[in-house]
């Protein structure tokens, strides 16, 4: 079943570079662009009135620093709206700061990833997205949130497990 991903990114390059390599990994999910927090407010209203049978919207992939309305504040108004009611919600972005990493798992982030800088790291990102959250498996369970970068083999190409979004590994988890 085809579904779309909501991506709230601000800046072009890095949507053009999203539109390409989902294209390249010949996924049949489309890709929605908000550019701002108050595009993405208004999208995720929609699928509140359209609900989740009636609208396609499977993903999220929000970046925290947005114009008008920022990631926390996007998710702060999704956690008020009805924890569960929306899509997984991944933070993409290049922000690594504990405080903002925490308020965005209190609100409700089921991941955070670092936005890749290289073409395979982008291919893997979005390979393990799609894998996890869109490929009709069940829902994943909830776990607590921590910084993931996944990383392609480098004979391969493919995607490391450990790399994958959120597989299971030691190490510290940002608190809630």
């Amino acid at each position: 079943m085809s579904r779309s991903i909501l991506l709230v990114e601000d800046n072009e390059d890095d949507v053009f570079f999203m539109q390409l390599a989902l294209k390249r990994l010949d996924s049949p999910h489309r890709l929605e662009v908000a550019r701002d927090g108050r595009e993405a407010k208004q999208r995720l209203q929609r699928f509140l009135v359209q609900g989740p049978l009636q609208d396609p919207l499977g993903l999220v992939l929000l970046d925290l620093k947005l114009p008008y309305l920022g990631g926390i504040e996007v998710l702060a108004w999704m956690h008020a709206a009805g924890e569960g009611r929306f899509p997984p919600t991944v933070v993409l972005s290049t922000v690594e700061n504990e405080s903002e990493l925490a308020a965005a798992a209190r609100f409700g982030a089921a991941a955070f990833m670092a936005k890749p800088n290289r073409p395979d790291q982008l291919a893997c990102l979005l390979r393990s997205l799609e894998t996890r959250w869109l490929v009709g498996a069940p829902p994943a369970p909830r776990t607590e949130p921590r910084w993931v970068r996944p990383e392609p083999e480098p004979a391969t190409g493919s995607c490391r497990r450990s790399g994958a979004a959120f597989a299971p590994e030691p190490g510290p988890s940002v608190a809630a």
